[in-house]
């Protein structure tokens, strides 16, 4: 099958347009560049390595895309890590505050004036973090 031109199609009912030599420069940069943009986007996701994942709600799929965000990307722009660090210090805390309780629970005593000084510290901030979130 060659080329169709306008004589070609005459009298078939289709309408027919010469284009002028602007248009048909015009019309080759244009699908010359989207020609070049789609052979980009095939070799682009040619390299890209999709990943589903799959689970129920709080089984920790956003934590497993933030830790491969971090590893193998290009890790956390500032303002994310300036929208995060209250709840990372928060958690932090928590964390230690559940420790610290449950020295009571196995019958440990903290040992040392600094030591004891921090635990006071922390079990003193601990009541404002409840209502934090």
């Amino acid at each position: 099958m060659g080329n169709t031109t306008s004589e070609d199609l005459e009298g078939s009912g289709f309408v027919t347009y010469d284009l002028s030599k602007k248009e048909k420069d015009i019309l080759n940069k244009t699908s010359d560049g989207y020609g070049k943009m789609v052979a980009k986007l095939k070799e682009k996701q040619a390299t890209q390595l999709k990943l589903l994942l799959l689970g129920a709600g709080e089984s920790g799929k956003t934590t497993v895309l933030r830790q491969m965000t971090l590893i193998h990307g290009t890790g956390f722009d500032d303002n994310y890590k300036k929208k995060m660090k209250p709840k990372i210090c928060y958690n932090v805390l928590e964390g230690a505050v559940a420790i610290i309780e449950s020295f009571g629970n196995l019958n440990y005593t903290v040992e040392g004036e600094d030591l004891q000084k921090a635990v006071d510290l922390i079990l003193e901030t601990h009541s404002p973090l409840k209502n934090f979130s």
